[in-house]
């Protein structure tokens, strides 16, 4: 759902100007486009449930790495996947004519 406001008005005889305020994704809605094909899921790959996972957490625990930092980075990664379309978006703008 989109909006749209504008108002025009004459600054001189020859001179008018259109201010407008627009603003996308007006109830900042999560609409998804997009899921990993493995889970059907837009935030979880199955990656860390994975044989191959648990073998990478296998690893980083027995190198002393503290494991809750990879699944924070982990986590950042799935956020910014692109899963879901663009959060809400306001412009605000002014326009002259003559």
């Amino acid at each position: 759902m989109s909006l749209k406001l504008d108002k025009s008005f004459k600054i001189f005889n020859k001179l008018s100007a259109n201010a407008y305020l627009r603003v996308e994704n007006l109830l900042n809605a999560k609409n998804i486009v997009n899921v990993y094909s493995y889970t059907g899921d837009p935030d979880d790959d199955g990656y860390l449930l994975s044989s191959y996972g648990q073998n990478r957490i296998a690893t980083i625990v027995n190198q002393g790495f503290p494991v809750e930092n990879y699944y924070d980075m982990y986590s950042w990664y799935l956020v910014s996947s692109g899963n879901y379309s663009r959060p809400r978006r306001i412009y605000l703008g002014l326009t002259f004519n003559l």
